[in-house]
């Protein structure tokens, strides 16, 4: 018999899952397997079941809880004890225990791959949200949060022994999103510029220090912790040119429109643009094409995952809606969308040329002088848009594009 409390409450047998209907039983074996053989006591039971809304006889209704429970569980494994109840169980039986185990020894283990492999295990035990679906607020205000910060504790070391591993392109990905998702969380800010320094990416480095800093300043009044500071002195002081370029550059645009809460899924598709567009680093273009008809989702997709990489791009993002499906019939000429962009990097007139055909060319040249034009070749703007006549909603990567 094996019980889940990693995403919804669940108990598992030979013959598949036993269905615990109610609420309050699926909240009474919560609280008894988050302290297996252990005695529980009975008044911890109540509060945790009822809260302020106590029946008339309180010990009563629990104890036809734990035989409802032991009824449906069809294995005497809650016992009855002087100060309360006990769930006898081995540990590798729950989900928590095991994952808990597979943590703490990859804490021991030297060995990067095994690491890996045991933090990887652990973290796959995981079904979504801790105690999913349970009505307990007592349960959730306590609990939740201390597994939360566990699994976030058991990703950052995956992410540490992958970076060690070299996977440096595939970890900033998701540091990126992680970022966003946890921005006072100062472990994945260091770990995501780690990451950016071991790809040779000073610049990028800079750019998310100064992002985390102004995170730590706005909701909390704090500055970054000491491991934020030392990475960002060891770039200053290591690449004082990937300095330069960060402190010249006037304008960094941010012109990506959010796509809210509302957008899930499409993590296949978020991977393969990962594999696609952040592979590799070089003077050569690489685009991806995401294709499909009006109203599937291409330019949420597109944004989406400009929104998980922005760090990577430290010049900034650039976002033009071409308006191919506008009521009014106006869609975006390649020129003005060119001249926008222009206009966004509020690029002198001087030094704007005459003729669309060179305001493109001189789009990846406007950062300033040798040194922004190399590092601008290399993670230049990440744009997205969809154009009318193709359905096509583009990401590009490198060159003149």
């Amino acid at each position: 018999m094996e019980f889940r409390l990693l995403g919804p409450v669940e108990v598992v047998d030979d013959s598949g899952r036993i269905e615990l209907a109610a609420n309050r039983l699926r909240v009474l074996l919560a609280a008894l397997l988050l302290q297996p053989n252990r005695v529980v006591g009975a008044q911890a039971l109540v509060d945790t079941l009822w809260e302020d809304e106590l029946p008339a006889r309180p010990r009563s209704a629990l104890q036809t809880y734990i035989s409802r429970l032991r009824t449906m569980l069809g294995t005497p494994i809650i016992s009855t004890e002087p100060a309360g109840y006990m769930i006898s169980v081995q540990a590798e039986q729950i989900d928590l225990a095991r994952f808990r185990a597979l943590v703490s020894t990859s804490v021991e283990t030297a060995d990067l791959l095994d690491r890996k492999r045991l933090l990887t295990d652990a973290l796959s035990l995981w079904r979504g949200e801790p105690l999913a679906g349970l009505t307990a607020g007592s349960l959730i205000r306590e609990v939740v949060p201390v597994l939360a910060e566990e699994r976030l504790h058991a990703i950052e070391l995956l992410l540490g022994a992958r970076l060690e591993l070299g996977e440096h392109a595939q970890v900033t990905s998701e540091l990126s999103g992680l970022t966003k998702r946890h921005p006072l969380r100062e472990p994945l800010w260091a770990l995501l510029m780690e990451a950016q320094i071991r790809a040779g990416r000073p610049a990028g480095a800079l750019a998310t220090y100064s992002e985390a800093s102004r995170r730590l300043a706005d909701e909390l009044g704090l500055d970054p912790g000491p491991a934020l500071r030392r990475l960002h002195q060891a770039v200053l002081a290591t690449d004082s040119r990937a300095a330069a370029v960060r402190t010249s550059r006037e304008v960094v645009p941010h012109q990506l429109p959010s796509v809210g809460r509302g957008f899930v899924g499409r993590g296949r598709e978020l991977a393969e643009l990962d594999q696609a567009l952040l592979g590799s680093i070089g003077p050569t273009s690489s685009v991806a094409v995401i294709s499909g008809t009006a109203g599937v989702g291409k330019t949420a997709l597109a944004v989406a995952w400009g929104e998980r990489v922005a760090a990577e791009f430290p010049d900034g993002q650039l976002y033009v809606n071409l308006r191919g499906f506008d009521p009014s019939g106006d869609v975006v000429s390649p020129e003005d969308a060119v001249r926008g962009f222009l206009d966004a990097l509020q690029t002198a007139p001087g030094r704007i040329p005459f003729g669309s055909p060179a305001q493109a060319r001189a789009l990846p040249d406007v950062g300033g002088g040798p040194t922004a034009v190399d590092s601008a070749r290399q993670r230049p703007y990440c744009g997205a848009g969809a154009t009318a006549a193709s359905r096509w909603a583009w990401l590009s990567r490198g060159g003149d594009q």
